[in-house]
């Protein structure tokens, strides 16, 4: 028998979360107690949920959710912030779908069916606010990298082959084969090159500023492939380890593992769930990259991801990365939450000590 995860309750609000206004729905015993809108200020939640009766209260992940949730939770609600997928089956049965409908839906569920929401949990406000140099500078480094992609898109076009180089170096390379009256009309794009980088600069030596205040970053860092992005990154997003009693878990709650749609006898491979947060996702691929690249050292996450290049197939290289990805997530949190020295070959050197002992007793 499943394990109850939270009784019914009689009494449930939803709120149908909007960037101006929201909708908000009061049930009690199955019944619409009371409907009304309220606009997206701290000011106004105050004033419009200060006169309700506490409970338990069900919005849907979203941009606001974080900060309203906060303000509600101090408030005394029981707020549940569930994500879009465990609603999907409860919106797709509605033959009308408004945001007033899908409030009522959301304190239904809350109200009738708790145990099929999925309830996550945002980080804290200064952990938020932490972050935003984090999202900064992804959304620089993006921008940078389109802009390049159109420049070389255009010097191709006119036959000029601009050599592979790092983003920092684009702009000498411009200056060193491309015409002068040719750079001229370029400027505008080399200048904003020039300012974005200086930018991402800057938000490096900020992001190893941060890194300073969270001294987990250092204990992670000791894996080689995990630098000052990806270990604060990682630190600011799990914030504390102790909310994952299955270290394994952190695998998916990155979005890492392996779809399942299994039925019967039929359970079909599936690709990775892709859920949780995009950004932090990317980072633990790129460290995968680095770590089964040329520069990696020789580690057991190294020979993991090689035994299952081994195997071949044409998507050994892209499985092996996710797979190391997914595992380097799990060391990762493993080392923060022991706090050990990170031994690159343990496993290796703990076989080897294994069949040395083996022999030694034969």
């Amino acid at each position: 028998m499943a394990k109850i995860i939270c009784k019914p309750v009689s009494r449930s609000i939803g709120v149908d979360l909007g960037k101006r206004t929201s909708h908000v729905c009061v049930l009690v015993d199955g019944e619409v107690e009371r409907e009304f809108k309220v606009s997206s200020t701290a000011e106004a939640w105050q004033k419009a949920f200060e006169p309700l009766e506490r409970g338990r209260l069900i919005m849907e992940v979203g941009g606001p959710s974080p900060w309203v949730s906060r303000l509600l939770s101090k408030m005394g609600f029981d707020v549940w912030v569930v994500t879009p997928w465990t609603l999907k089956e409860i919106f797709k049965k509605q033959r009308r779908k408004n945001d007033r409908n899908d409030a009522a839906a959301l304190a239904l569920a809350g109200a009738q069916s708790p145990g099929l929401l999925k309830r996550i949990e945002h980080n804290g406000e200064q952990v938020q606010r932490d972050r935003i140099t984090i999202v900064q500078r992804d959304t620089l480094v993006r921008a940078r990298t389109r802009m390049i992609g159109c420049l070389r898109g255009v010097l191709g076009s006119l036959g000029i082959d601009v050599p592979i180089c790092s983003s920092d170096a684009i702009n000498r390379r411009v200056e060193e084969h491309v015409p002068q009256d040719l750079r001229a009309s370029l400027a505008p794009m080399l200048v904003a090159l020039a300012t974005i980088s200086a930018q991402i600069k800057q938000l490096d030596d900020a992001i190893e500023e941060l890194g300073e205040r969270y001294g987990a970053t250092n204990v992670v860092r000791q894996i080689k492939g995990v630098g000052p992005l990806t270990a604060l990154a990682f630190v600011l997003k799990v914030e504390d380890p102790r909310r994952f009693s299955r270290t394994r878990s952190v695998g998916a709650y990155f979005g890492l593992a392996q779809g399942q749609q299994q039925s019967g006898e039929r359970d079909p491979q599936m690709p990775i769930t892709k859920s949780g947060d995009d950004l932090m996702r990317r980072l633990l691929v790129q460290s995968a990259h680095y770590i089964l690249g040329p520069f990696g050292v020789d580690s057991d996450l190294k020979r993991f991801g090689e035994a299952i290049c081994a195997r071949g197939g044409p998507r050994a290289k892209r499985r092996a990365v996710v797979a190391v990805a997914r595992r380097l997530a799990v060391l990762m949190l493993s080392l923060w939450k022991s706090g050990e020295v990170y031994e690159p070959l343990r496993i290796n050197n703990a076989r080897l000590s294994a069949t040395d002992a083996n022999m030694s007793t034969n």
